[in-house]
Protein backbone atom coordinates (compact mmCIF):
# COMPACT_ATOMS: atom_id res chain seq x y z
CA UNK A 1 0.00 0.00 0.00
CA UNK A 2 3.00 2.58 0.10
CA UNK A 3 3.38 5.36 2.72
CA UNK A 4 0.29 7.60 3.80
CA UNK A 5 0.69 11.06 5.96
CA UNK A 6 -2.21 12.75 7.75
CA UNK A 7 -2.31 15.47 10.43
CA UNK A 8 -4.69 14.68 13.10
CA UNK A 9 -6.32 16.73 15.49
CA UNK A 10 -6.14 14.41 18.63
CA UNK A 11 -8.20 16.49 21.52
CA UNK A 12 -7.45 19.97 19.29
CA UNK A 13 -3.63 19.00 19.28
CA UNK A 14 -2.57 18.74 15.68
CA UNK A 15 -0.57 15.12 15.27
CA UNK A 16 1.84 14.30 12.30
CA UNK A 17 0.63 10.53 11.68
CA UNK A 18 2.45 8.45 8.52
CA UNK A 19 1.37 4.69 8.19
CA UNK A 20 3.90 2.63 6.44
CA UNK A 21 2.30 -0.43 4.78
CA UNK A 22 4.96 -2.38 3.05
CA UNK A 23 4.18 -6.01 2.61
CA UNK A 24 3.78 -8.32 6.07
CA UNK A 25 5.14 -4.94 8.03
CA UNK A 26 3.17 -2.26 9.57
CA UNK A 27 4.90 1.00 10.91
CA UNK A 28 2.96 4.21 12.19
CA UNK A 29 4.61 7.46 12.75
CA UNK A 30 3.40 9.65 15.69
CA UNK A 31 5.69 12.43 15.60
CA UNK A 32 8.37 10.91 15.76
CA UNK A 33 8.21 7.91 17.50
CA UNK A 34 7.63 4.73 15.27
CA UNK A 35 5.11 2.28 16.47
CA UNK A 36 5.52 -1.49 14.97
CA UNK A 37 2.06 -2.93 14.86
CA UNK A 38 2.84 -6.54 15.05
CA UNK A 39 -0.70 -8.59 15.16
CA UNK A 40 -4.42 -6.58 14.99
CA UNK A 41 -7.80 -8.06 14.89
CA UNK A 42 -10.97 -7.05 15.47
CA UNK A 43 -13.32 -8.66 18.21
CA UNK A 44 -17.10 -9.58 18.10
CA UNK A 45 -17.82 -6.07 20.38
CA UNK A 46 -15.93 -3.80 17.49
CA UNK A 47 -12.82 -3.62 19.45
CA UNK A 48 -9.30 -3.63 17.89
CA UNK A 49 -6.58 -6.31 19.52
CA UNK A 50 -3.38 -4.93 18.63
CA UNK A 51 0.53 -5.97 19.20
CA UNK A 52 1.84 -2.96 19.32
CA UNK A 53 5.87 -2.93 19.97
CA UNK A 54 5.52 -5.52 21.30
CA UNK A 55 2.83 -4.80 24.23
CA UNK A 56 -0.67 -5.39 23.85
CA UNK A 57 -3.26 -3.16 23.68
CA UNK A 58 -7.29 -2.66 23.33
CA UNK A 59 -8.18 0.19 20.85
CA UNK A 60 -12.13 1.06 20.37
CA UNK A 61 -12.47 3.27 17.14
CA UNK A 62 -15.70 4.44 16.27
CA UNK A 63 -16.52 6.78 13.13
CA UNK A 64 -18.40 9.98 14.47
CA UNK A 65 -18.35 12.22 10.87
CA UNK A 66 -16.73 11.80 7.28
CA UNK A 67 -13.46 12.58 9.16
CA UNK A 68 -13.84 12.39 12.58
CA UNK A 69 -13.68 9.10 15.13
CA UNK A 70 -14.13 8.93 19.05
CA UNK A 71 -11.30 6.62 20.28
CA UNK A 72 -10.86 4.77 23.44
CA UNK A 73 -7.37 3.08 24.44
CA UNK A 74 -6.58 2.33 28.03
CA UNK A 75 -10.16 3.57 29.33
CA UNK A 76 -9.34 7.14 28.11
CA UNK A 77 -11.47 8.72 25.40
CA UNK A 78 -10.38 10.97 22.64
CA UNK A 79 -11.89 12.80 20.05
CA UNK A 80 -9.75 12.70 16.81
CA UNK A 81 -10.12 14.80 13.38
CA UNK A 82 -8.39 13.02 10.45
CA UNK A 83 -7.18 14.90 7.42
CA UNK A 84 -4.23 13.96 4.91
CA UNK A 85 -1.13 16.15 5.22
CA UNK A 86 -1.42 17.62 1.80
CA UNK A 87 -4.80 18.76 1.85
CA UNK A 88 -4.35 20.17 5.11
CA UNK A 89 -1.56 22.22 3.78
CA UNK A 90 -3.81 23.07 0.98
CA UNK A 91 -7.07 23.99 3.24
CA UNK A 92 -4.52 26.15 5.52
CA UNK A 93 -3.21 28.12 2.69
CA UNK A 94 -6.79 28.41 1.34
CA UNK A 95 -8.01 30.05 4.71
CA UNK A 96 -4.49 32.15 5.06
CA UNK A 97 -5.56 34.17 1.89
CA UNK A 98 -7.70 36.32 3.29
CA UNK A 99 -11.32 36.08 2.75
CA UNK A 100 -12.45 37.83 -0.45
CA UNK A 101 -16.21 37.97 -1.22
CA UNK A 102 -15.54 35.40 -3.35
CA UNK A 103 -12.81 32.41 -3.43
CA UNK A 104 -10.88 29.91 -5.76
CA UNK A 105 -10.74 26.58 -4.73
CA UNK A 106 -7.44 24.95 -6.65
CA UNK A 107 -6.11 21.65 -7.31
CA UNK A 108 -3.31 21.16 -4.87
CA UNK A 109 -1.62 18.37 -7.00
CA UNK A 110 -2.28 17.19 -10.88
CA UNK A 111 -4.37 14.55 -11.33
CA UNK A 112 -7.76 13.62 -12.95
CA UNK A 113 -11.17 14.67 -11.48
CA UNK A 114 -12.76 11.71 -10.50
CA UNK A 115 -16.11 13.21 -9.61
CA UNK A 116 -17.75 16.62 -8.90
CA UNK A 117 -20.05 16.69 -5.80
CA UNK A 118 -21.18 20.39 -6.64
CA UNK A 119 -22.80 22.95 -8.79
CA UNK A 120 -23.70 26.36 -9.37
CA UNK A 121 -25.91 27.54 -6.91
CA UNK A 122 -25.18 25.05 -4.34
CA UNK A 123 -24.91 25.85 -0.92
CA UNK A 124 -22.29 24.66 0.94
CA UNK A 125 -20.64 24.23 4.15
CA UNK A 126 -17.15 24.09 5.95
CA UNK A 127 -15.44 20.62 5.08
CA UNK A 128 -18.27 19.78 2.78
CA UNK A 129 -17.17 17.55 -0.01
CA UNK A 130 -16.33 19.56 -3.46
CA UNK A 131 -15.03 17.39 -5.82
CA UNK A 132 -12.79 13.94 -5.77
CA UNK A 133 -9.15 14.29 -7.44
CA UNK A 134 -7.35 11.29 -8.60
CA UNK A 135 -3.23 11.52 -8.19
CA UNK A 136 -0.78 8.93 -8.33
CA UNK A 137 -3.63 6.20 -7.95
CA UNK A 138 -5.48 7.41 -4.35
CA UNK A 139 -8.56 9.39 -4.41
CA UNK A 140 -8.18 12.44 -2.31
CA UNK A 141 -11.54 14.52 -1.57
CA UNK A 142 -11.20 17.97 -2.00
CA UNK A 143 -12.83 19.95 0.74
CA UNK A 144 -14.44 23.19 0.94
CA UNK A 145 -12.56 25.76 3.13
CA UNK A 146 -15.05 28.04 3.27
CA UNK A 147 -19.17 28.08 4.37
CA UNK A 148 -20.59 29.64 1.28
CA UNK A 149 -22.49 29.27 -2.23
CA UNK A 150 -20.57 27.80 -5.65
CA UNK A 151 -20.68 30.10 -7.95
CA UNK A 152 -19.22 28.04 -10.85
CA UNK A 153 -17.37 24.61 -11.57
CA UNK A 154 -14.24 25.27 -13.69
CA UNK A 155 -13.94 21.77 -14.08
CA UNK A 156 -15.40 18.26 -15.77
CA UNK A 157 -15.33 14.97 -14.76
CA UNK A 158 -12.30 12.83 -16.33
CA UNK A 159 -10.12 15.94 -16.61
CA UNK A 160 -6.96 16.06 -16.33
CA UNK A 161 -5.74 19.15 -14.17
CA UNK A 162 -2.77 20.90 -13.20
CA UNK A 163 -1.70 21.69 -10.22
CA UNK A 164 -2.93 25.22 -8.69
CA UNK A 165 -5.28 25.18 -11.76
CA UNK A 166 -9.08 26.76 -10.50
CA UNK A 167 -11.99 24.05 -9.81
CA UNK A 168 -14.47 25.81 -8.18
CA UNK A 169 -15.35 29.56 -7.53
CA UNK A 170 -17.05 30.54 -3.76
CA UNK A 171 -19.19 33.46 -3.47
CA UNK A 172 -18.80 33.35 0.54
CA UNK A 173 -21.29 34.49 2.95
Amino acid sequence: MGRRSYIVQLDSKPVSLVVEDDGPELKIHINSRVIRVDQAHTDANGAQHLLLNGVGREIILNRTGPRSYRLVSSSVEYKAEVQDAWLSKFNRAQKSTGRAKQQTIRAPIPGTIVRIAVQPGDAVELDDPLVILEAMKMQNEILSPYQGVVTAVEVSEGQSVLGEEPLILLSLE
